[in-house]
């Protein structure tokens, strides 16, 4: 739910154009959703909350439900994008609480969302709120 939050707030910044841009918003648009839990918990994760959520992401990889993306330079985890099936499944489980057409908008301004625009405007979701 985290990664979809964090795409949703991005809709806000879909009019920013890319060179004036900052640094975060680059890296959401070319590789995806950075892989931050003290962000997403909104303070410094303990141990074993970090390796919680690093076998959380595993796991949902290995289901086909997010995408990991490495850092260039070395294998640590760095981003995280959902997969088509994923966002179906956390759109359907957020139960009107996202914003269908704010999640598309922030999607539809990064290099690898188009397939997950699809995949929403597939399932019809309507708009929240």
């Amino acid at each position: 739910m985290f990664v979809l939050a964090e795409i949703e707030g991005q809709a806000e910044f879909s009019h920013v154009p890319e060179t004036w841009a900052g640094k975060w918003l680059l890296a959401f648009r070319q590789r995806g959703v950075p892989y931050s839990p003290a962000d997403w918990l909104g303070r410094t994760p303990s141990v074993a909350e970090r390796q919680s959520l690093s076998r959380a992401v595993r796991r949902l990889a290995v289901g086909g439900l997010l995408e990991r993306v490495s850092q260039q330079s070395c294998n640590r985890l760095a981003f995280v994008r959902p997969t088509p099936a994923g966002l179906i499944r956390a759109m359907s489980q957020s139960t009107g609480q996202v914003n269908a057409k704010d999640v598309s908008r922030s999607l539809s301004q990064t290099d690898w969302g188009m397939s997950l625009v699809e995949a929403l405007a597939k399932k019809d979701f309507r708009v929240a709120g």
